[in-house]
């Protein structure tokens, strides 16, 4: 038996307004490929299958249009979905028992009976139970606690415990000898977050990592897996990893990149082949590159040379810019704009989609403000200090200068009204 996991399509994902839908069908098409060519038997998809509870219509028409693609197939001949904390229940609800007659299980909410959550899957001589947990929200987990006590934090961690190790004693009531395999969206102590360590020194831990219980607080050790389990298909880190614990637990992570802090992770789907009713392996195949993200850095002359040496691939590399310049510059920004409306133009195998600029000698301080713009530090207002401060915000445009100018004046105004 050849069963398929992986995780966080995040499909209607957009990186800073650049939409990523092609990327992702890119990867379903991909996917759609290698299960007909490998002949799986079992498709796990552990959450995060949008990238918010109310998609857009193109990540919907993508999702439904794959699973149809799937189910006129002869592979797989089962999908055992379950939601992530990006997912929205009720657009995950909705279809449920259409997709049920599908052969393809859904997961989005805990329901009373653990049982429920069990599905016996056969194909040929193998027999295996999958124990299919969705994201756990802190009402289905404080459900798990009598203890009214008990802080939040710890009354979540201890829920999901309680839920895992009743799952394990129910699925080894139900069948003993067949393989078990428990999903799961969650966050594990000991993950890694990998950085990429570039020359630029950048580290930024992606948003959509971070801890998702209670506030980014909660997290469980890998414990609570309890061995009964012989693998543990777990979604919502992005980097695929290994996790040390009881059994094998493994993230299968995203199939591309999300954010530029994940431009070096290698996409993969974990293949688990079980033989005898015990798992012979468990591979690592890796998902074709469809895009690369880069990150470039430097000062605006140092760009210009580092934006001529792209590789190609099948569709254009996203590019984020980082400015680096010693002395504050005000032309800066209006300088590279020119660049980059000439780079677009010129170059088919890159975007910038992101820019910033840092000036590391910028040492304009109250002082030089009251001077440039003559305001009398005895007589100055709220106002002036902040339209001067204003007209040296070099990443901002001046169509949005002036929307933040009006802002401001229309708060101040408010303000003094309500005083």
């Amino acid at each position: 038996m050849k069963i398929l996991h992986t995780s966080d399509w995040h499909l209607g994902k957009k990186l800073h307004q650049f939409d990523l839908l092609e990327d992702q069908r890119y990867f379903l098409q991909w996917l759609t490929d290698y299960i007909n060519e490998q002949q799986i038997n079992l498709l796990l998809i552990a959450g995060d299958i949008f990238d918010t509870a109310h998609p857009p219509m193109g990540a919907q028409e993508l999702y439904n249009n794959f699973l149809a693609q799937l189910f006129k197939a002869n592979y797989p001949e089962k999908i055992i979905i379950t939601d992530g904390n990006h997912d929205g229940r009720a657009n995950m609800r909705v279809p449920k028992s259409i997709l049920k007659a599908l052969n393809i299980d859904v997961a989005c909410q805990l329901e009373e009976e653990l049982d429920e959550h069990i599905i016996t899957f056969q194909s040929g001589d193998e027999t295996v139970l999958v124990g299919a947990i969705p994201f756990l929200r802190d009402q289905d987990l404080r459900k798990s606690v009598s203890d009214p006590t008990i802080e939040p934090e710890v009354a979540i961690r201890s829920g999901i415990e309680t839920i895992y190790a009743n799952l394990a004693e129910k699925m080894t009531a139900r069948l003993a000898e067949a393989p078990k395999i428990a999903m799961g969206h969650l966050y594990t102590q000991g993950v890694k977050l990998e950085i990429p360590e570039t020359e630029e020194g950048d580290q930024k831990v992606p948003d959509s990592e971070r801890p998702i219980q209670m506030g980014h607080q909660a997290s469980v050790n890998s414990s609570i897996f309890p061995a009964t389990f012989d693998y543990v298909a777990l979604g919502h880190i992005h980097l695929p990893q290994q996790i040390s614990g009881p059994t094998e637990i493994h993230y299968s992570g995203a199939p591309y990149p999300l954010s530029f802090a994940e431009r070096n992770y290698k996409s993969q789907c974990n293949l688990i082949t079980i033989k005898g009713q015990k798992i012979q392996a468990i591979d690592k195949i890796r998902i074709p590159v469809y895009r690369k993200f880069i990150t470039l850095k430097g000062t605006l002359a140092e760009i210009k040379l580092k934006a001529d040496q792209f590789e190609t691939f099948t569709a254009p590399s996203l590019i984020e810019v980082k400015l680096v310049e010693k002395d504050y510059d005000p032309l800066l920004r209006s300088r590279f704009d020119e660049w980059r409306e000439e780079f677009h133009q010129s170059q088919k195998h890159a975007i910038i989609v992101k820019s910033s600029i840092v000036f590391t000698h910028d040492s304009r301080d109250a002082q030089q403000l009251f001077q440039k713009h003559q305001i009398n530090q005895q007589e100055f207002t709220a106002e002036k200090v902040f339209q001067a401060r204003l007209e040296l915000a070099v990443d901002l445009d001046e169509l949005t200068k002036k929307e933040v100018l009006e802002a401001f004046f229309t708060l101040a105004e408010n303000t003094t009204k309500n005083d």
